[in-house]
């Protein structure tokens, strides 16, 4: 079914480099709160709705995660799990910012 896409799949990923750098940069730790990670190599910036689904570069659509570790961290359990798992397991946790952007990215409040 995806074999046959109406569109043509781009080259090369488009990204606004500057937009996930200044996210990056204000949101300096892991957005779960109470997470141990500090060390700026363990953290990436998640989109929380995938670019492949639509998602885009805005503060909106962006959290920092911890990436560390064998398991890949906060980061790598949002994708082994999905993001309404995640959610659940880690609403109580996160940044009352965070927990926004990912109810309304998400649609759980539908």
């Amino acid at each position: 079914m995806l074999d046959s896409l109406p569109f043509a799949k781009p080259a090369r990923r488009i990204t606004d480099r500057r937009a996930l750098e200044l996210y990056a940069r204000l949101h300096p730790r892991c957005e779960v709160i109470g997470c141990p990670a500090r060390r700026r190599g363990w953290l990436e910036v998640h989109h929380i709705k995938s670019r492949k689904m639509g998602g885009s570069d805005v503060p909106e659509n962006l959290l920092r995660l911890c990436a560390g570790g064998t398991d890949g961290g906060h980061h790598g359990e949002f994708h082994r799990v999905g993001g309404r798992e995640w959610f659940r397991r880690y609403e109580s946790k996160l940044t009352d910012e965070a927990r926004e952007k990912v109810r309304t990215a998400l649609r759980l409040d539908d």
